[in-house]
């Protein structure tokens, strides 16, 4: 059975605003599938970039804790190098104060020394000159008695 064609005017721009209006009712039953398929895609998007979010987080997080940890590490020997170059200045600063101290001291202990050797030879030189006055003296005096008593005895 063959539809017969419109006979008129009027019935031909019916025929069409028909077919045109069949045409977006199927569009129309079509759109929750359609729909349907874009939210499934959508939310499959949005999974995607929640993981992918999730996996950025976690190799930020991982990076910024292993950086941490590098300049700690770092921090910790650049100050044990600040420790170590300070005390060996302080030791040198240290060692060069008390040798300057020890020199002084020892100029000054030296100087003292120098002069209380000095009054001890003197005295020691005129304490040897009166006890060779003394023997001189009693050697004169024993030769003197010797002679005199050999001289008597003869």
């Amino acid at each position: 059975m063959s539809t017969p064609g419109p006979r008129t005017m009027r019935e031909a721009l019916a025929a069409i605003a028909l077919e045109e209006l069949d045409q977006l009712t199927t569009r129309v039953e079509a759109l929750p599938a359609v729909v349907g398929e874009a939210e499934r895609k959508i939310a499959a998007a949005a999974g995607a970039l929640n993981d992918a979010a999730d996996r950025y987080q976690a190799v930020i997080t991982s990076f910024n804790d292993q950086a941490r940890e590098e300049l700690a590490g770092y921090l910790q020997r650049k100050a044990a190098q600040v420790a170590d170059q300070t005390t060996s200045e302080i030791r040198s600063v240290l060692i060069d104060a008390a040798q300057q101290a020890f020199k002084t001291e020892a100029a000054d202990k030296a100087a003292q020394l120098g002069a209380v050797l000095s009054s001890t030879l003197r005295e020691f030189r005129a304490a040897a000159r009166t006890r060779y006055i003394e023997h001189a003296f009693t050697a004169i005096v024993s030769a003197v008695a010797t002679a005199g008593l050999l001289t008597w005895l003869r």
